[in-house]
């Protein structure tokens, strides 16, 4: 048996070691085989890598997230002060870069930017917005308006909402401040300022009232001074008349009364009984006359004496109220001075013009008052010595009354012993002496004379002190007139400023509103359920690229039948790729319809949603197919690396601008990143519904790849027909 050595010695065992070495040396001995398992020892160091990178700082690069900005808010006033606090918040967003802030001019433009995907989202600061932040109501408190899109981002609707409340809390505490201060300027002296100004304006009103009055007054007084002084003037002018009188009188009487005594002394002839007894009648007539004239004449000294009393007794009292008046007058002026030094409302404001008009026209009404007393002085002074003249002249006239009463009836009785004058002298002698004893005696008509001279001389010093007076108060009357236009000034100038000012702290409204006047309201263009759903249309996409990687690891892309060689290389790509593509087609169903379960149905665009789905996987196929055609087995890896590129730079978690500036470059050149904005539209109704223009970039894509593929399919490996049918169509 020679057979049995050999046979022992070449079915002996090298060892573990030795097995180990020559496996070691044959793997070494294919560099391919090599940088392969290099690559795919980096490939877990350079997934980490780049997933750390992609999201290394996302909320430090914030400020290039583009956010709509719309300021409607036209401003109010507050404290006296114009305050716009939409302004105020617009320029500290500004200032402050928190966001890349696009300015539109309406809410509608800022909604529709919103909607079209070209800002995240955007703050509305609404009209009114300053009015009801001041007012502080609870029940109906400034609204800033976020408005957002889930569909679109939801970790930018996330950042929105924070944003807001942060936003809402920095206007809050402006608020806090501004009404602090407002507090602090006026709460302290106001009420007081108001009551202060409430009184003041009762005064002035009363000022207004009384100058008003005055004024009225002070033209009456005016028009009767003026008509006392004419019937002054025509007194004097019946006092010198009767001055005159009285001495014709007196001396007729004088020259009666010597008659008399001769008559009686010497009794008439005949012939001057005859004369006498003509003159007789005559005097007897005159007589009757003098002694109606004398009664009247007594009446009026009467009631002159009387009425020269009243004006003595009235115009020691418009003496008396005219030295009041120009005292009062000069402290109203000492006092407008004061009040017109202060400058209240500033110098040319209504209120100081109207103080300056009534200083003026109190300094004008002390003038006229103080020539008023003057003047109503020296008339009371006449006036005095009026009445004495008059009661004296009434007291001769009442005894002149009384003589001529006896004179007419001696005339009477001169008469008849005229007629009876035949009968005896010794009657006429008789009655001759009975009328000289009734004649009023020298003294009596001395007095009479006098008393009428008097009489003329103060009624002349009675009309020039009343014509005096009379310019007097026209003065009083222009001095009142400007003292009520200008108390008509200083009313409505105080009118104004107790208008102005306010009648308690300019804060109002509740403490609930007041602590929080500034609340946000979002509006959500396109709902989003949940987070998860948020994050479907990236997974999807992650998965059907995750599902072209492991077709590309199952199918063997390059080998081909020697049967197949006469083939054109787009009908050899399309044949290969067949298999594969039917299977990612399943996927792309498959995939959508667990998405639209999850949906429980409310997809926006269900076609376009199943539409999208088909052309982003069979737009990966023919990426992916293409890659492996033209690297062979090399080509996963790529295809590997580009299934995390795209996972962090599709802008599926965040938005791309978050992301450092190479991962924002490459965002759109891959082809994930348009799938996921088609089914974003399609299923939460995103940029506008429009699926339409990045389903045409897919179907780019996809032709594209397929474009490529066929360049790149001259790489073949044909194997024999029936080895090729031995070998399953997927290979292990």
């Amino acid at each position: 048996m020679p057979s049995s050595p050999q046979t022992s010695s070449s079915t002996a065992k090298l060892g573990f070691w030795s097995f180990l070495a020559r496996e070691l040396v044959h793997v070494g001995s294919n560099r391919q085989v090599v940088l392969l398992l290099l690559g795919i020892a980096l490939l877990p160091a350079l997934f980490a890598l780049i997933q750390i990178t992609s999201a290394w700082d996302p909320y430090g690069n914030l400020a290039h997230l583009p956010v709509g900005l719309v300021n409607l808010d036209t401003g109010t006033r507050f404290a006296n002060e114009r305050i716009n606090l939409g302004q105020e918040l617009e320029k500290s967003l500004l200032e402050k870069k928190n966001f890349d802030f696009k300015i539109y001019p309406s809410a509608q433009a800022a909604r529709s930017a919103v909607d079209r995907g070209e800002v995240y989202f955007a703050v509305i600061i609404p009209p009114g917005f300053s009015t009801q932040a001041l007012q502080g109501r609870g029940e109906h408190p400034a609204n800033l308006v976020l408005v957002s899109a889930e569909g679109n981002s939801y970790f930018a609707s996330t950042i929105a909402k924070r944003f807001a409340t942060t936003l809402s809390d920095s206007v809050n505490a402006t608020l806090e401040e501004k009404r602090w201060i407002a507090v602090l300027h006026t709460s302290s002296g106001l009420a007081q300022l108001k009551q202060a100004l409430g009184e003041l304006r009762g005064g002035a009103s009363q000022l207004l009232a009384g100058t008003s009055a005055l004024h009225s007054g002070s033209q009456a007084l005016a028009q009767g001074i003026a008509a006392a002084s004419n019937g002054a003037a025509q007194l004097h002018q019946g006092a010198q008349t009767l001055s005159q009188g009285v001495g014709a009188l007196t001396d007729g009487m004088n020259r009666l009364s010597n008659g008399i005594r001769t008559v009686v002394g010497r009794l008439p002839s005949e012939a001057q009984l005859d004369q006498l007894d003509s003159g007789s009648h005559h005097l007897a007539d005159g007589a009757s006359r003098l002694s109606h004239g004398l009664h009247e004449l007594e009446g009026g000294s009467a009631q002159l004496a009387s009425g020269s009393a009243q004006l003595k007794d009235g115009l020691g009292q418009l003496a008396q109220g005219s030295v009041m008046l120009a005292e009062k007058s000069q402290e109203l002026s000492r006092g407008l001075a004061k009040l017109d030094a202060l400058k209240l409302g500033g110098p040319n404001s209504p209120l100081s013009k109207g103080i300056a008009e009534a200083y003026t026209g109190s300094l004008a009404l002390h003038q006229g008052a103080a020539a008023i007393a003057e003047k109503t002085a020296q008339a009371a002074s006449g006036a005095t010595s009026l009445s004495a003249g008059a009661t004296r002249l009434s007291q001769g006239m009442s005894e002149a009354d009384t003589a001529s009463r006896e004179l007419a009836a001696g005339a009477q009785q001169l008469g008849q012993g005229v007629q009876a004058l035949v009968s005896g002298t010794r009657q006429l002698n008789s009655g001759m002496q009975s009328m000289a004893a009734r004649l009023p005696g020298e003294g009596d008509l001395v007095r009479l004379s006098n008393g009428a001279q008097e009489l003329s001389q103060k009624s002349g010093e009675l009309s020039q002190g009343l014509n005096k007076l009379a310019a007097g108060s026209q003065q009083l009357s222009a001095g009142s007139g400007k003292l009520e236009r200008g108390a008509e000034s200083l009313s409505r100038g105080i009118e104004l400023v107790y208008q102005k000012i306010p009648a308690s702290s300019p804060l109002s409204g509740d403490a609930r509103g007041l602590a929080t006047s500034v609340v946000p309201r979002n509006e959500n263009l396109h709902p989003v359920p949940n987070n998860g759903l948020a994050t479907a249309p990236l997974f999807a996409g992650f998965s059907l690229w995750m599902g072209v990687l492991i077709l590309s690891m199952f199918f063997n892309y390059s080998h081909l039948p020697e049967t197949a060689r006469g083939e054109s290389q787009l009908a050899k790509v399309l044949v290969k790729l067949a298999p594969a593509a039917l299977i990612a087609v399943a996927q792309a169903l498959a995939t959508g319809g667990i998405i639209a379960f999850l949906m429980r149905g409310a997809v926006a665009n269900r076609f376009g949603f199943f539409l999208v789905l088909l052309l982003g996987a069979l737009a990966f196929m023919a990426v992916a197919g293409a890659i492996m055609l033209l690297l062979g087995g090399a080509g996963r890896a790529l295809v590997s690396l580009l299934l995390i590129l795209q996972f962090v730079s599709a802008g599926g978690n965040f938005p791309i601008e978050l992301s450092p500036p190479f991962f924002r470059l490459i965002h759109p050149w891959l082809p994930v990143t348009h799938l996921l904005e088609a089914m974003r539209a399609t299923l939460f109704g995103s940029y506008a519904g429009d699926w339409f223009h990045p389903a045409l970039t897919l179907l780019a894509f996809m032709v594209g790849g397929l474009v490529l593929a066929t360049l790149a399919g001259r790489r073949w490996v044909y194997v024999k027909d029936e080895e090729y049918r031995l070998e399953p169509a997927l290979l292990s």
